[in-house]
Formats: structure tokens, C-alpha cells, sequence
């Protein structure tokens, strides 16, 4: 009997409740490489006192990017390489949702509805996910200053209002907004 195929990363994300079936989303988790237009991974989650501006700012971003291209995940405890690292019980228990929302949108305009956040367990390890449902307010925009940590040499900052866009393969880019009017 042929094993049955996974559905791709994209058709997860729009599923009606893309984190009721753990497993199947799991095991497509697992085999994706690289990070892509709907999937960003994060080592370690962004809260807490030994969190930095720019690891709340780099996640702020990816969720951004995926509520005005379409959805996502971003998922915490894997490296940049696709590396199921893991989180510790000290991580995982600074994982508020409403902490996570807070963050979020302390930073966006509009706000971003309906994130979803759950634990996953792959082998001995555990995993924090967090989804960001397609938008019907976009675009979601900055609202502070988000320094690009792409090009650090650079200092260049994005300006407040900035929309940022999920691009297949690449982190999430900053994308100016037409402020004139016609």
C-alpha cells in the first residue's frame, strides 16, 4: 500500500483549524526545507528578560510579512537550516499567547486577528508554533522602529508605516509604502 502524501506547507495554513491535526502538520513540518513563503523558523522564542529588540523585532516581522501575503507559520525551538533543536521548559512556560499578542501588536496597525499558538512534540523535544491566519485588514504596518538586521553594517532603519511581505525562500522584506496621493 502506498504511504499517503502530505499536503504541501500552503494547503495546511488554509485549512479551516491548520493546528487541530498536530500530526499531519507535524510531519510536514519535518521534511520542509527551507524556510519559505509560509513557514519561518525561530531558535528561540522572543519573550522573556533575555530576549532582545531585534529577536522580537525579526519575529514582529515574519508575522507581518505573512499576514499581507497570505498566512503562516513560525515555528520555535528550529534553527535557520531546518534544525529541530527544541525548547526547554523555561521557554516554553514564558510562551503566553496573550504575551505573544501583546508583542505583536504593540507594533502592527491594524491589529493582526486570530494568531493561534500550540506546543508540538517531535522525538524528545518540544516546539512552540505560532499561526497567523490569512487577513482581510491588510495591510498591517509597523508602527516603530524596526531596525534591518539583514544589513546591521548598513544601519539602515525601516521608517514607521512600513509594510513588510513574505517572499518564497528569503526572511521577510520590507516593501516602501506609495504615500502620495493621486
Amino acid at each position: 500500500m502506498k504511504p499517503k502524501t502530505l499536503p504541501p506547507i500552503a494547503a495546511l495554513a488554509r485549512s479551516p483549524d491548520p493546528l487541530a491535526d498536530r500530526h499531519t502538520l507535524l510531519r510536514r513540518l519535518t521534511v520542509e526545507r527551507p524556510e519559505s513563503r509560509h513557514l519561518e523558523w525561530k531558535l528561540a522564542i522572543p519573550l522573556g528578560r533575555d530576549s532582545t529588540p531585534r529577536s522580537k523585532y525579526r519575529m514582529v516581522k515574519s508575522v507581518i510579512a505573512f499576514a499581507n501575503t497570505d498566512v503562516g507559520f513560525v515555528v520555535f525551538g528550529v534553527d535557520t537550516r531546518g534544525s529541530w533543536v527544541g525548547l526547554s521548559d523555561s521557554d516554553l512556560a514564558k510562551a503566553d499567547p496573550a504575551t505573544f499578542q501583546e508583542l505583536i501588536n504593540s507594533c502592527v496597525t491594524p491589529e493582526i486577528p486570530g494568531m493561534s499558538i500550540a506546543e508540538l512534540e517531535y522525538g524528545t523535544h518540544r516546539f512552540l508554533i505560532l499561526y497567523v491566519p490569512p487577513s482581510s485588514r491588510m495591510p498591517h504596518v509597523t508602527t516603530k522602529e524596526v531596525f534591518d538586521d539583514v544589513d546591521a553594517s548598513a544601519e539602515r532603519s525601516f521608517s514607521q508605516s512600513g509594510p513588510f511581505i513574505a517572499v518564497t525562500g528569503q526572511s521577510p522584506i520590507w516593501r516602501p509604502q506609495n504615500t502620495t496621493k493621486e
